[in-house]
């Protein structure tokens, strides 16, 4: 139904608006409505002059018989009738009834506005003059589901009203739709007296109540109660309760899915301006959704488990205040101690940096700029597998005597600043005194490397002429080299540095040919490839089935490291590990498995087992990064942890710690080959792990040594006991599964189950 705009052109700026409400002044419901009504209509047209009056049928407490519609029409004609108003707004259906009615209606052609309204079948109506407004809508079908998904024990859901309008057109829809029961029982009771209702409330089971409308209930003398006092005496009796208005969210009412009397207000205030102001036809509209709001305290009390879909689309209200306000003095003592600890953190602070430049002082050479000795001494104990030069400017003595101490200074200055743009923070370069430097390199060379390097360096060196003032001075340099154990590091190159000066050679390397073994060569050639394949990300994992002895289920595979060499062979760790345990690769090796298998998990949803040493679990940025990669892919309850049990696990405290972090976050753990080398059954007892990995050396020979088996049979019984499962490694026979069963062994692992491979 659309409605042409009477106002258009109005050229006055006063408005006289009659609100006409069904029920009393005190009602929230409609007070509510009115003054959203008010505050909207005076922000849209804060052109004019806006003059209220009101009218309160209270039919809350006086019935809307035929009788008191009549007297209230010529009421209404006699004290209004002289001067008109310009819009008459009215709540709820009685009002709108009362001047609009078959053979009774208010004959004043001006436009109605009205809200909160039931009876949506007025538009298909004729009244004769401009009718627009806002329909109030229940969300009756959201509040039973809300009911049945707040308890598990649902046995009835019951309506209660007041047999007023609301309640009656509410429980029309009830009826006529039809609502299936799921288990559960739908009533509909209507009571005029609050103890009739108590009493029936009181004798009913466990149930859920909504609340249709309750403003016309009554106490046993007849007089109107406050809704307040209703909803108290009906939320005293234990049950759930829950509302459809927002007007009805008093204390101990759980919520619900609720109309809002201001946004009633407000929707209708805008129609009115529509019209007043003739900007366009206007339709009657209808309000087509319900806020969903829950009591947090009453939320508490009846310990509701509700499901975060659910709960994310509520608005909790009754929230308990801010800590600042519930505990001022605690907060107060708080603040203090906050300010207390900043000074204290502001001061550690200080001393810290403090203490780190005179450090730094101790550790640097104040005329280069260099570390100096003391710091190459302490750098040397960082380095796995070091190697030193030391280089000598021969003849400085000469040139100090020849130009002075300052020239000598200012050509120590240039050549430490050229020696350290040419080395371009490869290397760390020090200033060990006088006239000597050295350069730590923290990985070694080979011979034919180190031998190209020093001569590339030497000779660069040499070739440059020196500028310091007006002086050009050329510079001839001998170096010393040395690969020995870190205690010795340093003397054996001061030792090829003399060696060199005696003989006359540019540089001697230490223990020349006996430093380098063809194992340690060995390890620097796989080192190499291992750096490659980890730069381009040529290290994945294998995956080999772990399977379930009495189910045969096969969801379980361990993450075995592998590397893909540049002609594209796949080489298996026992070429590369030692190289990268030996430098500062190992680290990075672990971490690319674990990124790799956690995206395993994602991709095909089984649990993996992955390997981490004791050195990995001392290694604070491994387990750093195992923690964060666990909280990025969320796969913690798919993850098995294998810890090797032949390194030894020496340091319980630490071990311990590690388990406990990783189990809190979902993962399990496992010790693998147990039975061999530092085997202890403490471990066992208190490790609290969840699998246990007989070692391949006892599994192999079980079906044929009896010594085997009897091993095998002690560990499975003493697992179980502790409630340990137990895996048995290197499965490589039918005669090797068959035993392993037979003793009860609870999964097999090995090449006759499946080898390992690359996809599951």
């Amino acid at each position: 139904m659309h409605i042409a705009s009477v106002y258009a052109g109005h050229p006055r700026n006063q408005l006289d608006v009659l609100a006409i409400h069904s029920y009393h002044q005190e009602y929230p419901w409609t007070s509510s409505q009115y003054e959203a009504f008010k505050k909207q209509l005076a922000k849209k047209l804060p052109e004019y002059i806006i003059n209220f009056s009101s009218e309160y049928l209270d039919t809350k407490r006086i019935a809307p018989s035929g009788e008191y519609r009549e007297n209230f029409l010529h009421y209404i004609n006699a004290k209004y009738g002289g001067h008109r108003p310009d819009l008459i707004y009215v709540t709820d259906d009685n009002a709108l009834n009362f001047i609009y009615s078959r053979g009774n209606k208010l004959e004043w052609n001006i436009p109605v506005i009205y809200s909160g309204i039931n009876n949506a079948n007025i538009e298909k109506q004729n009244p004769g003059y401009s009718l627009a407004g806002i329909f109030e809508y229940k969300d009756i079908y959201s509040s039973i589901s809300l009911a049945e998904s707040i308890t598990d024990n649902t046995s009835e859901i019951i309506f209660l009203g007041d047999g007023g309008t609301t309640d009656k057109a509410i429980k029309e829809i009830v009826d006529k739709v039809g609502y299936e029961d799921n288990g559960y029982k739908i009533s509909q009771l209507s009571f005029s007296r609050l103890d009739d209702l108590i009493e029936k409330l009181d004798s009913i089971g466990d149930s859920t109540v909504i609340l249709t409308t309750v403003g016309r209930i009554h106490d046993d003398q007849g007089e109107l109660l406050d809704l307040g006092v209703t909803i108290k005496e009906i939320t005293s009796t234990g049950k759930r309760i829950l509302v459809m208005e927002d007007a009805y969210l008093f204390p101990g009412v759980l919520g619900g899915y609720v109309t809002s009397g201001r946004v009633q207000g407000e929707s209708a205030a805008n129609i009115a301006s529509g019209i007043i102001l003739g900007t366009e036809p206007v339709t009657i509209s209808g309000e087509r959704s319900s806020e969903f709001v829950l009591s947090w305290p009453e939320v508490r009390r009846f310990e509701l488990d509700i499901d975060d879909p659910l709960l994310s689309k509520a608005k909790i209200i009754n929230l308990p205040p801010p800590f600042v306000e519930r505990y001022p003095q605690l907060a107060k003592w708080l603040l203090l101690f906050v300010s207390i600890l900043v000074v204290i953190i502001v001061g550690f602070i200080f001393h810290t940096r403090r203490k780190n430049l005179q450090l730094k002082k101790q550790y640097t050479d104040s005329l280069t700029g260099l570390p100096n000795r003391i710091k190459l001494l302490s750098d040397i104990n960082r380095v796995a597998r070091p190697c030193l030069i030391i280089i000598d400017i021969n003849n400085f003595k000469s040139i100090n005597n020849l130009y002075g101490l300052k020239i000598g200074d200012k050509l120590l200055h240039v050549f430490a600043k050229k020696v350290h743009q040419y080395i371009n923070g490869e290397y760390s370069f020090y200033r060990l005194c006088g006239n000597q430097f050295a350069i730590l390199v923290e990985q070694g060379h080979l011979k034919d490397e180190a031998d190209k390097y020093i001569t590339t360096l030497l000779k660069d060196i040499q070739n440059n002429r020196y500028h310091i003032g007006s002086i050009d001075i050329n510079l001839t340099l001998t170096a010393g080299l040395s690969r020995n154990e870190h205690e010795f590091l340093v003397p054996r190159a001061e030792q090829a540095l003399q060696s060199a000066k005696e003989n006359n050679k540019d540089y001697v390397l230490a223990g020349d040919t006996k430093e380098v073994t063809d194992q340690h060569n060995e390890n620097l050639i796989w080192a190499q490839k291992l750096n490659t394949a980890l730069l381009k990300g040529r290290i994945f994992p294998y995956f080999q089935l772990i399977s379930h002895n009495k189910t045969g289920k096969s969801d379980k595979h361990e993450a075995l490291v592998r590397m893909m060499d540049e002609d594209g062979r796949i080489v298996t760790p026992s070429f590369f590990l030692d190289a990268a345990k030996s430098t500062r690769q190992y680290s990075l090796l672990t971490k690319a498995m674990i990124e790799k298998t956690f995206q395993a998990i994602v991709d095909h949803g089984s649990s993996i087992s992955i390997n981490l040493t004791v050195d990995d679990i001392r290694d604070e940025t491994t387990i750093d990064f195992f923690k964060s990669k666990l909280d990025e892919y969320k796969v913690a309850k798919m993850v098995i942890v294998e810890l090797t049990e032949s390194e030894g696990i020496e340091n319980y405290s630490e071990v311990s710690t590690f388990i406990q972090d990783i189990k809190a976050l979902g993962c399990q753990v496992a010790i693998d080959d147990f039975g061999t080398g530092y085997s202890n059954f403490k471990h066992l007892i208190h490790l609290n792990v969840d699998y246990l990995k007989i070692d391949g050396s006892i599994i192999q020979n079980i079906a044929t040594d009896r010594n085997s088996e009897i091993v095998a049979k002690t560990l499975v019984d003493f697992a179980r006991q502790l409630g340990i499962e137990t895996i048995a490694e290197y499965v490589d026979s039918q005669e090797i599964l068959d035993k392993v069963k037979e003793i009860g062994i609870d999964y097999s692992q090995g090449y006759f189950i499946r080898k390992p491979q690359a996809t599951f």
